[in-house]
């Protein structure tokens, strides 16, 4: 009975001494308030692209420093660290999205990028330039076959 007991004994402080390596799988979390820099897509009549895939590499790196979906106001937050130049590129399903490199400035509050983008009444009258346009050419071209 005596060699069960210390069996006993000895298989209880082989447990105990495993117990910490098993605590090791746990989930910890940390909150801690830092300085985010916050990007807004959006059209170009202002409303938000909400949930959008979009990847976000530092300058010069190869693989995404933070990828996922924007939010449904159309932001991806992230943390710059000390890291200055960035390349964002974002995808939608209906084919919008936008490739660009930016500089993030430590102390400047805002910055803003709109890319290449153009008023409606801008497009109007460019899509009437190239119709008269072509139509001009080819009225020379017609003119040019009767004489």
């Amino acid at each position: 009975m005596a060699v069960t007991t210390q069996f006993r004994s000895f298989l209880l402080l082989v447990l105990l001494g495993y117990a910490p390596s098993c605590l090791s799988h746990g989930v910890g979390l940390k909150i801690e308030r830092q300085e985010a820099a916050v990007i807004w897509l959006h059209h170009t009549d202002d409303t938000p692209l909400a949930d959008v895939e979009y990847e976000l590499t530092a300058d010069g790196g190869n693989a995404p420093y933070q990828s996922g979906k924007s939010d449904a106001s159309g932001r991806v937050v992230f943390i710059p660290g000390d890291v200055r130049g960035w390349r964002l590129r974002v995808f939608s399903e209906d084919g919008h999205g936008i490739d660009t490199v930016f500089e993030l400035a430590p102390g400047v509050a805002s910055h803003s990028h709109t890319g290449h983008t153009y008023s409606d009444f801008t497009k109007l009258i460019l899509g009437i330039g190239i119709l008269l346009s072509g139509f001009g050419v080819m009225m020379l071209f017609t003119k040019r076959k009767r004489r």
